[in-house]
């Protein structure tokens, strides 16, 4: 045999030992070297999908062209970014983009609405109908008018409205909001106020003629802060009254007092002392109020405008001339703000009050007053306030306890321990 045969079988059993025990070759493919992968080459073709890294689509080309290879995802080939998909969060639009509706089609998506389920078809219906414009939203108000559509049908038309934001679609959701089109239905009022809100902030001070608290304690919330003209103050004094709602109340003592300046935070100041004096008259003055933990009429509401005319932006002797207008507990409640806000001319008055065997809440507002303006000799007071003061109402209890645990609480020792405290506490500073 020729010398050279026997080399090429020798090769030829060493490449197949060789391959067997898992080296790369050379290997040539169309007459050129593929070189064999690394290990972080073969560390990524781990991570990557068999079929994205292997299959290939030929797409068909005229005759006589060269073939052109398109990725197996579909993709147009050439430009990476036209081929790569979107990152996550970011989904891609959908391929048919919703078209006109004729008043056929208008009519039957509507009449779907009220039975769609929640979640990804109303949301498909409010993407499909959005886009109606002014189509959508005559549609939605005739509806209406003609009869009260349940509760599913309206909230899903309250999103579109909002969707579509447009001035008609506005006038429908104040409509909405102020119970012009439910009849009052606080659920169905408040999904358009907070639409409506949405749309347009300014809208939250036309809610403040609605009756409804519902609908009344988010527009407070959207307008805290903001400033308070007489116009404003105006809206703000009908939600004043303690017939209305101690969360509205509260809220509307706190907006006009923080907003307003000069003659109108003095109008505001006053409407704080009218509401007291009228919850202070009103034969339930002293019944409890429902579902705050023992606490009388008077107690909520007056806790509520106390803390009005502690931010009230007036000097204190404005406070001085409401409180001599005032008589009984409205003017007790006026000398407590003006306690809390440091005015040590009404010191005995808050002694007086601490002491008060009928004053309940009053002890612990007074005592609370103390942590303003109470001196040294006020302790020995104050410290037998914290042991034996027998006021119980039902509250938050402190730590340990679980937050949001509720109990006995005993509000006129935890304010005198708080006013003790301050008191020893400025004692101890240098005098300046």
């Amino acid at each position: 045999m020729p010398q050279r045969v026997i080399w090429a079988r020798a090769l030829i059993v060493a490449g197949v030992v060789v391959a067997g025990a898992g080296v790369a070759l050379l290997v040539t493919s169309g007459g050129k070297p593929v070189v064999p992968r690394g290990e972080n080459d073969r560390a990524e073709s781990r991570a990557t999908s068999p079929a994205a890294e292997t299959a290939k689509v030929v797409s068909p080309t005229p005759a006589g062209a060269e073939p052109r290879e398109k990725p197996a995802n579909g993709g147009s080939g050439g430009d990476a970014s036209q081929t790569a998909p979107k990152p996550a969060g970011h989904p891609s639009p959908s391929p048919k983009s919703p078209g006109r509706m004729s008043p056929a089609a208008l009519e039957a998506a509507m009449d779907q609405l009220g039975r769609l389920k929640f979640g990804v078809e109303t949301d498909e219906a409010v993407a499909a109908l959005v886009p109606q414009g002014d189509a959508a939203v005559t549609e939605i108000r005739n509806r209406l008018a003609e009869r009260d559509p349940d509760l599913g049908w309206r909230h899903t038309a309250v999103r579109i409205l909002k969707g579509v934001n447009s001035e008609e679609s506005r006038a429908i959701l104040r409509g909405m909001a102020l119970g012009e089109w439910s009849g009052r239905n606080p659920p169905k009022d408040v999904w358009a106020a907070q639409a409506l809100m949405a749309c347009d902030p300014a809208e939250a001070w036309v809610l403040l003629t609605s009756p409804a608290p519902e609908v009344l304690v988010p527009a407070l919330s959207a307008v805290k802060g903001q400033p308070v003209d007489a116009k404003r103050l105006a809206l703000l004094k009908s939600c004043l009254p303690h017939r209305m709602n101690v969360g509205v109340a509260w809220r509307a003592a706190l907006v006009m007092a923080h907003g307003s300046t000069g003659n109108v935070a003095r109008e505001a100041v006053d409407a704080i002392g009218e509401a007291l004096s009228a919850v202070a008259a009103d034969p339930k003055a002293n019944t409890p109020y429902p579902r705050a933990g023992g606490s009388t009429f008077f107690e909520a509401y007056g806790g509520s405008y106390i803390e009005g005319l502690l931010i009230a932006r007036v000097d204190h002797q404005v406070l001085h001339d409401l409180a001599g207008r005032l008589q009984g507990r409205a003017r007790d409640a006026v000398l407590v703000a003006l306690a809390r806000r440091g005015d040590a001319s009404v010191h005995d008055a808050m002694v007086k009050l601490a002491q008060d065997p009928e004053g309940a809440m009053f002890r612990a507002w007074a005592s609370r007053g103390f942590g303003e303006i109470g001196r040294p000799e006020d302790l020995p007071l104050l410290r037998t306030l914290a042991k034996t003061d027998p006021l119980v109402r039902e509250g938050l209890l402190p730590a340990p306890h679980p937050i949001g645990a509720t109990g006995p609480t005993y509000p006129v020792r935890e304010a005198a321990e708080d006013a003790i405290r301050t008191i020893e506490k400025k004692a101890k500073q240098p005098k300046k």
